[in-house]
């Protein structure tokens, strides 16, 4: 009967010590490729999770060091229209910041703006709006006030081409 009490304790330390072993850290759950790989399929199958990680990311130098760097990832990213507009339009902040940065390239690079510009004078809203602050602002000629033509291009004046 000792024998049988004494291998019960012996059986119920080693459950009790198992279960009360420390819980694995942070870094050492993510060495182990299969269960980090597991952890980024949970995070990217969850729109929460998901929106909670762009947080991050978008808060991290080194994440968005790391994004404009993979250009794979931009590239598809910039190709798939919707999804940019529908970014755009949740998050202002950083449309503007798009913006800004497409505006400064353009001041840089002249091929750049004239390809923008060329652009912006194929979409009928656009010419359409650019037409009607060119005449609120006085910056077009009556001859130019007389209608943009689709045909027409747009040159940079910013880098002395001036506008056709």
């Amino acid at each position: 009967m000792k024998t049988l009490q004494f291998i019960c304790i012996i059986i119920l330390l080693a459950i009790i010590s198992g279960c009360t072993s420390q819980a694995q850290s942070t870094g050492e759950i993510l060495k182990n490729d299969e269960q980090r790989q597991e952890i980024m399929t949970a995070i990217s199958n969850d729109d929460k999770m998901m929106d909670e990680m762009m947080g991050h990311m978008m808060k991290s130098d080194h994440a968005m060091q790391m994004m404009e760097g993979h250009q794979g990832m931009m590239g598809r990213m910039m190709s798939n229209r919707q999804m940019m507009m529908n970014m755009m339009a949740k998050d202002t902040v950083m449309a503007s910041r798009m913006m800004n940065d497409m505006m400064a390239m353009m001041e840089k690079d002249s091929t750049m703006c004239n390809m923008m510009g060329g652009i912006m004078m194929e979409n009928e809203h656009m010419r359409n709006m650019m037409q009607n602050m060119g005449k609120a602002d006085g910056m077009m000629s009556q001859k130019q006030q007389g209608g943009m033509k689709k045909e027409q291009s747009l040159t940079c004046s910013m880098h002395g081409n001036g506008n056709q």
